[in-house]
C-alpha cells in the first residue's frame, strides 16, 4: 500500500540530491546547464509509481524544478555550503535536534540558512527553526540572522528572523 505522502518524501530527497550535488562544486561551475544535468540525472531515480497519477507526477516535477532552477540559478554565486547533516544534544535541556539538507551563507556580517522544500507544512517551521538555531549555536556559535525556506511547488519564500538571544 502506498502511502499519500509518499511521493512527496520522494520529490524531497530529489531535491536534496540536486541542491547537494549543485553545491559540491565551486561556486564559478554552478550554471544552469550543470543544474539542468542534475535534475536529469537524479529525476531517473525517482519511483512514479509512488504518485497518485502520472500527471500529478509530471505537474508536481514541473512545478518544483521550475522554482529549483530559479533559486539555485540565482543563488548560484553566493559563497555558501550545504550541509547535508548535522545532529547535536543539549546537555542544559536534555534534548537532541538535528539538521539535514540546508545551504549555509556566511559572510563578516551575516549568517543564513537556507532550506529547499517541496511543500511547507505550517506544524514543521517551527520545529525547523529551533532546530537551525540549535544547530547554529554549535556550529557557529551564533544564531542565524536569517532563517530563509523555500517552498518549490509554489515559488514562495517564508523568511524568518530569529531574536538574537545570548547563547
Amino acid at each position: 500500500m502506498i502511502q499519500a505522502d509518499s511521493w512527496r518524501q520522494e520529490l524531497q530527497m530529489f531535491v536534496d540530491q540536486v541542491v547537494k550535488r549543485v553545491y559540491a562544486l565551486p561556486k564559478h561551475q554552478r550554471s544552469l546547464l550543470t543544474t539542468l544535468e542534475f535534475i536529469e540525472a537524479e529525476q531517473s531515480s525517482l519511483n512514479r509509481d509512488l504518485f497518485p497519477s502520472q500527471g500529478c507526477y509530471y505537474i508536481k516535477l514541473a512545478q518544483i524544478m521550475d522554482h529549483l532552477i530559479q533559486g539555485l540559478t540565482e543563488a548560484k554565486d553566493k559563497e555558501a555550503w550545504f550541509c547535508e547533516f548535522w545532529r547535536g544534544f543539549d546537555e542544559i535541556q536534555g534534548t537532541e535536534f538535528s539538521l539535514n539538507s540546508v545551504i549555509v551563507h556566511q559572510t563578516d556580517k551575516e549568517l543564513t540558512v537556507q532550506k529547499y522544500v517541496v511543500d511547507l507544512l505550517e506544524d514543521q517551521v517551527n520545529q525547523f527553526q529551533q532546530n537551525v538555531i540549535e544547530c547554529s549555536k554549535h556550529m557557529f556559535k551564533r544564531i542565524p540572522d536569517i532563517i530563509e525556506i523555500i517552498v518549490l511547488t509554489t515559488g514562495k519564500k517564508k523568511i524568518l528572523l530569529p531574536e538574537p538571544t545570548s547563547i
